[in-house]
């Protein structure tokens, strides 16, 4: 009797759980698939309450999707950044840490530490546990600001790239300076207004890490616009003047390097930044999340590497030693990138 009761009580369970999984399928089938007359037919055949509950199964499996990307993101970016580093510590001691005090060298150890400060808060965001919406509101609040400073701090060192192969034009470095300074309220109003309509809800599974962003406004976007604009900008000048300098400069390393590193690093930069507005568009809104810390390592590794690579060019140029100890001295237009013994600003 035991036996039989124990199988007529486990009976209606196991027909729910088995018609639970049939119309999870079916319900998955018709989430996925183009909409057409034969996806409506699933829905139109399911118990009601068997679809909310296998689409709520569902839109959970799709967030959690979406955060491990963005955590994946994070690692790599992360990755990317020591491993920048480790490469170019040579350099950088003897390029950077040995030279005199200069604009330039401040701007280049902000580049090239400050996203330590974001990479941690990234990695609090997305791997704290446990870590309550109040929490990440703050956390992720104060890591926009610092990723938005960051980045514009960083495209001061392709400003003056840009100022140097213009010879020292007041016309361009007037406009870019102007340019970028009138960016910076703007933005500051997009990152307020993104930050404060931020919404966070615990995770739906209490085993998942990380922060669970359910809602933000989309105004984020402008930031990066006009960050593509500022980009854009600066690489149609790099071109036209390239352009103009091919057939009347001697193509020397240090020419050959500003142009290079000019035309590739804003490209790549160009890219990331037309990605991190089409990504919230095109996908989930919580891609958001998905592509600033990346562009903001990537602007930290790329302008840290014109900085070096220009010197490295002018110690070519200007000594048969690998190390910028002699008095020599390249004159590039109004920039003169110096050795230590006769840096004078500004020098890059």
């Amino acid at each position: 009797m035991g036996t039989a009761s124990l199988e007529r009580n486990a009976s209606p369970s196991a027909e729910r759980g088995a018609l639970d999984l049939i119309v999870t399928v079916a319900v998955f089938m018709a989430y996925k698939a183009p909409r057409s007359s034969t996806s409506t037919h699933y829905f139109a055949r399911l118990p009601t309450t068997a679809v909310r509950h296998a689409m709520k199964t569902i839109s959970i499996c799709d967030l959690l999707e979406s955060q491990e990307i963005i955590k994946d993101v994070q690692v790599v970016g992360f990755t990317l950044l020591v491993f920048d580093w480790l490469l170019s510590i040579g350099d950088e001691s003897t390029l950077v840490w040995e030279s005199p005090n200069s604009f330039i060298k401040c701007l280049y150890l902000w580049t090239r530490y400050s996203p330590i400060a974001d990479a941690s808060l990234s990695f609090l965001s997305h791997f704290g546990h446990p870590i309550s919406p109040q929490e990440c509101r703050v956390v992720n609040g104060v890591n926009t600001f610092l990723l938005s400073a960051g980045i514009y701090t960083s495209e001061l060192v392709l400003l003056w790239r840009t100022f140097a192969i213009w010879k020292g034009s007041n016309r361009v470095k007037y406009g870019l300076g102007s340019l970028w300074l009138l960016m910076i309220p703007f933005d500051f109003y997009f990152l307020a207004s993104y930050v404060s309509s931020a919404v966070y809800a615990p995770q739906p599974l209490p085993w998942v890490v990380g922060c669970n962003l359910v809602n933000g406004s989309s105004i984020i976007l402008g930031t990066f616009v006009s960050l593509t604009i500022l980009e854009l900008i600066i690489v149609t000048l790099t071109i036209w003047k390239g352009i103009q300098d091919v057939r009347v400069m001697r193509h020397t390393r240090l020419i050959t390097v500003l142009y290079r590193d000019g035309v590739l690093f804003f490209i790549c930069l160009l890219v990331l930044s037309v990605s991190c507005i089409l990504a919230p568009l095109l996908g989930p809104p919580i891609y958001a999340l998905l592509l600033p810390s990346l562009l903001r390592v990537m602007h930290s590794t790329l302008c840290c590497r014109v900085i070096l690579h220009i010197r490295q060019a002018a110690a070519a140029q200007t000594s048969t030693t690998p190390t910028l100890d002699t008095v020599g001295r390249v004159q590039f237009g109004t920039i003169r990138f110096a050795s230590p013994a006769q840096a004078s600003a500004p020098v890059v």
